[in-house]
């Protein structure tokens, strides 16, 4: 019984060490991203432009406009795909709206955003009408 017991303890600690190295590794990553069209992030409109895209805490994201250095920041949930995804923005394009729906970095970790059922209004025409697009992004030296 103590030899179980002592096994799961040990365990534990093991899991929450690899989870803390996770956690700060995944929080160094930058990386930087050329939208050519207007987008929303939640109820925030923001501009055509380069992007610096960078993890500032668990589950909190920033998105910085290299030309103005206005800086929009927001929550996203934890994603995970086993396809090992390049680093990337996904948006969603729904009656001429687009909106940021994904954020994947290296290694399939990413976040999913809460689009809303009518994103902000962009007088702007997008690729395709509805649907999804998908953006790479490039990595900041550190």
């Amino acid at each position: 019984m103590k030899k179980s017991t002592a096994r799961a303890s040990l365990m534990v600690v093991v899991l929450l060490f690899a989870a803390a190295s996770f956690a700060q590794q995944h929080r160094s990553l930058k990386f930087k991203a050329d939208v050519p069209f207007e987008f929303s992030v939640g109820k925030t409109t923001l501009p055509a432009g380069e992007y610096l895209v960078s993890e500032i805490a668990n589950h909190t994201l920033a998105l910085r406009n290299s030309s103005s250095g206005e800086t929009t920041i927001f929550m996203a949930g934890p994603a995970i795909s086993l396809a090992g995804l390049t680093p990337k923005l996904k948006f969603q394009f729904e009656e001429g709206h687009a909106a940021l729906s994904e954020v994947w970095s290296n290694g399939g970790m990413g976040y999913q955003l809460s689009v809303p059922k009518r994103p902000v209004t962009v007088a702007q025409s997008y690729p395709n009408g509805a649907g999804v697009q998908a953006i790479a992004l490039s990595p900041v030296a550190k």
